[in-house]
């Protein structure tokens, strides 16, 4: 898929902006919240990460985004479906940790196992 791929040094929630239509899926993976800074030579700031949000959530088009276990996840997307799995994290010190993908409510999931057998539905009202 090397002719469908294309790299570019831009602001990526621009960039998620000129893709989020009804015809296309975006998939975001902002860096982590709690320790982005330590782990990514570039990270987003708070206001950021809810520019990102309000772009997304705003939109009619079809997304999913995944995140770091964080409570302040449930404050950038309130109302959307959001999920917990187990993910293995090989960089640095190996170990299994905690993720939250959240969708839009536009893509219909017809079950979440594919995301691993520990993958819980959080409820709405739960900070993750």
């Amino acid at each position: 898929y090397r002719n469908r791929v294309t790299v570019s040094e831009e602001d990526g929630v621009q960039v998620v902006g000129r893709f989020l239509d009804e015809r296309s899926f975006v998939y975001a993976d902002p860096p982590y919240l709690a320790r982005g800074s330590d782990l990514y030579l570039d990270t987003l700031t708070w206001p950021d990460h809810e520019r990102l949000a309000a772009l997304l959530c705003g939109s009619a088009g079809r997304w999913m985004v995944t995140y770091d276990c964080d409570p302040r996840v449930s404050c950038l997307y309130p109302n959307q479906r959001r999920v917990a799995f187990s993910i293995a994290h090989t960089a640095a010190k190996p170990h299994v940790g905690q993720e939250l993908a959240v969708f839009a409510d536009s893509v219909r999931v017809a079950d979440f196992s594919r995301l691993g057998r520990n993958a819980t539905v959080v409820p709405l009202s739960s900070p993750t």
